[in-house]
């Protein structure tokens, strides 16, 4: 409820505050604090356990979805409020606009908590379901729909959970993410309602299974335009989903924006370095500052107080001469793909402290020092200026990786090159993963990739 600008669901307002500590506990700790402690690997204690979180699951699922419709709400009448004749009010209305993103942000990423558990934490998964559109409006949403289908799926497979994937910041096919509790398959499922819809969508499914243009040109002959569009609107939401479970399924194949994906069949184990990051927000109480470089080129400051303007950190950053990105780990919240902080056991209690900005966490990742941890893993570094680079795709040059000069980044393994995505920067910043692990992975995709021509190495 909207008062003088303000709202129960912003950020800075303590009835949020208490209302997002409930949500953290159903989705965290509800099920633990229902049945006890036990051996999830007993058959007994995992029957108990797995239905009572996922009961935890549905409860923060209604408060964060009956959230964001509110949040949505308020957004809209301070955004009718807005005037440019009164400068006092309008910054106002926008520091009330701002406090309503951070506390969407941040119900996405518990319902995202919950997702990246559905995907059991596999960051290739969560870049196949996001397709870079934005959050979609639940006000003008098939909510009843969403919510009749999830309580039947969940109560009907309590050992399973059918998640609503407009409540996340990164699931973008589908109107549910689900796991099956019996055979533990994920499913993405497109629901539709109308008579239109529900005469077009077998149509449009049928299409994609087939694969024929006769048949598309027939509903073409027969139905009049304004229902076409929508049969092509559908046709192109079952071709990703149809491509999506292929992916999933087999391993190999296009994602949702058309890329071809070849999964590696070798396990690699990825290294985090959250447990150092943990150390250091707790040697920052002393001081109210900690540093520490991880493997030689990736900086990271821990602040609080007096030091949270980020001054002292640009001045290390001066001091050595970093010439790498940079970020605030607070900005996670905005980053679709990052891995919520939730699912880290060390990071996880000082979410709130860093999400509110409290402590505040820089991080930069020198490139120089980056590459030459690259060509000590036997992969030679290229700098290519994008002007002169035939294999570039111009509309790919955003998601590459590139120095000062513009130059983008690529490597070279057994006589295969490739190029370098910003991802893998996200990756060290967001998911915590160590430079080491990443260029092993790099490395993989490479040998991979060895029989293909112009792939660039994944985002």
């Amino acid at each position: 409820m909207l008062t003088d600008w303000s709202s129960d669901w912003s950020s800075d307002n303590p009835i949020f505050q208490e209302k997002r500590k409930q949500i953290e506990i159903h989705i965290n700790t509800y099920g633990l604090d229902l049945v006890g402690p036990g051996d999830i690997f007993d058959p007994k204690y995992e029957e108990k356990f797995i239905p009572a979180v996922h009961e935890g699951f549905a409860k923060g699922q209604k408060e964060i979805l009956t959230g964001l419709i509110e949040i949505e709400k308020d957004r809209s009448s301070l955004k009718r409020s807005k005037s440019s004749k009164n400068r006092a009010a309008e910054r106002k209305i926008i520091h009330s606009l701002e406090r309503l993103n951070e506390s969407e942000a941040i119900l996405r990423k518990l319902a995202d908590t919950i997702a990246w558990q559905l995907i059991g934490n596999q960051l290739w998964l969560a870049r196949r379901l996001n397709t870079d559109d934005s959050s979609p409006s639940l006000i003008h949403s098939n909510v009843e729909s969403y919510i009749s289908f999830a309580d039947w799926f969940n109560a009907d497979n309590p050992r399973g959970f059918a998640l609503i994937s407009d409540l996340t910041s990164f699931v973008r096919l589908g109107d549910i993410l689900a796991r099956d509790g019996d055979e533990r398959a994920l499913h993405v499922i497109e629901l539709k309602e109308g008579k239109v819809n529900e005469e077009l969508l077998p149509l449009a499914q049928f299409a994609v299974r087939t694969n024929c243009e006769h048949f598309i040109a027939e509903v073409e002959k027969k139905e009049p335009p304004r229902k076409f569009e929508q049969f092509k609107r559908l046709l192109k939401q079952a071709e990703r989903l149809n491509r999506t479970q292929e992916l999933i399924k087999t391993g190999a194949g296009h994602d949702a924006r058309g890329d071809l994906v070849r999964l590696s069949k070798e396990v690699l184990e990825e290294r985090l370095y959250e447990g150092q990051l943990a150390c250091l927000i707790e040697r920052s109480k002393s001081l109210n500052w900690a540093i520490e470089i991880v493997e030689k080129c990736l900086y990271l400051g821990v602040y609080r107080g007096p030091f949270c303007d980020g001054r002292a950190f640009d001045l290390w950053l001066r001091e050595v001469e970093l010439d790498g990105p940079a970020s605030d780990l607070r900005s996670a919240l905005f980053v679709p793909l990052a891995t919520p902080m939730y699912l880290f056991p060390t990071l996880a209690p000082h979410c709130n402290d860093i999400y509110s900005g409290h402590i505040r966490v820089l991080m930069c990742l020198s490139l120089s020092h980056f590459a030459a941890l690259a060509e000590a893993h036997e992969m030679k570094v290229n700098w290519v200026d994008p002007k002169n680079g035939t294999d570039l795709n111009p509309s790919h040059l955003g998601h590459l990786l590139s120095n000062k000069e513009g130059n983008v980044m690529t490597l070279t393994f057994d006589g295969f090159a490739g190029n370098v995505g910003t991802g893998v920067v996200a990756r060290m910043f967001y998911n915590f993963t160590t430079p080491t692990s990443v260029l092993e992975m790099l490395k993989s995709n490479l040998i991979l990739s060895k029989n293909s021509v112009g792939v660039d190495l994944p985002k």
